[in-house]
């Protein structure tokens, strides 16, 4: 009742703009079934009054990314302008030009902006640059198939607010030593300049993918024979790769003979460094606290349910930034990914009717998934 009470909240106020009417409207029911609780007590009242409470505050909670633009930045629009600034992610390459999120920051205020530029020269995390481009503030538009993409949303998710197109870079500073993002992004780049000496392309590119995510060396052409195909999931990062990275150093750890406990804090480490080198995306946070806590529990010796820590998860995540729910589509596909794993395959598992346990069980997941 608390996380679907909440992510509806926050699902109504992402779609459609409203005052505070729709909150109040929501508190006066959640009042009502409140004393119709006290009065006859009902497992039913109780649940719906927490339910309506928590799309309040669901509402709540949303309408505080309707953050205006910065006033500074916004009298500059449809300008050519000049900024100094640090990069805070990894440059997204294209076949085109190269897609860079850039902090900049001035007197006053400090925004996001995401520039178009040629793919060279080329640019690292925590770089800090100079960047000129016409200043744009991201709009929606309607795709091929009739449907409005938010794009603004979209951006807005990773705290990009403006673009900066026709941009021009150039490097004043590289990236100090002591920055823990540039150094995860060199190990990273280290480790994918590893796979390309060693194999050809789009071979080295689609090992990177399956292993710390990312497509961008596919090229459009297979990166869309394998959307066209349903099997884009298998180079996008996900829980599974989270998972295998903190089994593998906490099985490792066991043949030395470490205690359980430390086994779990090395496993933890190593979880942590690895969503950091892959780039922390929704679906990766979202996996690791999951992992987290599984870890937590196996250290302390609990018992670990997964469809606990997945709500526990869901409610966090959205507390954080509610425009993961509606606005990121990959934390979306992997939450009801993963609730069909631990909810929808065991029910699955009755109706199939193999002796064989690997495959019923390989058959359930992949069904319920």
């Amino acid at each position: 009742a608390v996380v679907s009470g909440f992510a509806s909240g926050v699902f109504l106020r992402s779609l459609f703009t409203f005052e505070w009417p729709p909150v109040a409207f929501a508190l006066l029911l959640a009042a009502l079934l409140g004393a119709a609780a006290f009065l006859k007590p009902r497992l039913a009242y109780t649940t719906g009054a927490v339910f309506c409470t928590f799309i309040a505050f669901g509402m709540i909670r949303a309408s505080y990314t309707d953050t205006p633009l910065p006033e500074s930045f916004a009298t500059e629009l449809r300008q050519r302008v000049s900024y100094e600034g640090i990069v805070v992610a990894d440059p997204d390459m294209r076949d085109a030009n190269q897609r860079i999120q850039i902090r900049v920051s001035n007197a006053t205020e400090s925004a996001v902006m995401l520039a178009v530029a040629p793919r060279h020269p080329k640019v690292a995390v925590g770089d800090r640059v100079y960047v000129s481009g016409t200043l744009l503030v991201p709009e929606a538009f309607t795709t091929d198939g009739g449907r409005t993409f938010r794009y603004d949303k979209y951006l807005e998710r990773d705290g990009v607010r403006f673009l900066l197109n026709f941009a021009y870079l150039r490097v004043i500073e590289e990236a100090p030593w002591y920055s823990v993002p540039a150094l995860f992004a060199r190990i990273k780049h280290s480790f994918i300049d590893g796979l390309t000496s060693t194999l050809p392309e789009p071979y080295a590119s689609l090992a990177g993918g399956i292993v710390i995510g990312g497509k961008s060396g596919l090229g459009a052409e297979l990166k869309e024979e394998f959307i066209r195909s349903g099997l884009v999931h298998i180079i996008v990062l996900s829980g599974y790769n989270v998972m295998i990275v903190a089994e593998w150093v906490i099985a490792a750890l066991a043949l030395t003979r470490l205690k359980k406990r430390w086994a779990a804090v090395a496993g933890v480490v190593a979880l942590l460094v690895f969503v950091g080198i892959a780039g922390a995306t929704a679906t990766s946070i979202r996996a690791a606290i999951m992992a987290l806590i599984a870890l937590y529990a196996r250290a302390t010796g609990r018992t670990y349910e997964a469809g606990r820590a997945l709500l526990f998860v869901v409610i966090l995540m959205l507390l954080w930034n509610p425009l993961y729910l509606v606005f990121d589509p990959g934390f979306g596909l992997s939450v009801t990914a993963t609730a069909g794993l631990i909810w929808l395959a065991p029910i699955i598992e009755l109706f199939i009717k193999i002796k064989n346990v690997f495959w019923k069980n390989a058959i359930a997941t992949t069904l319920s998934a």
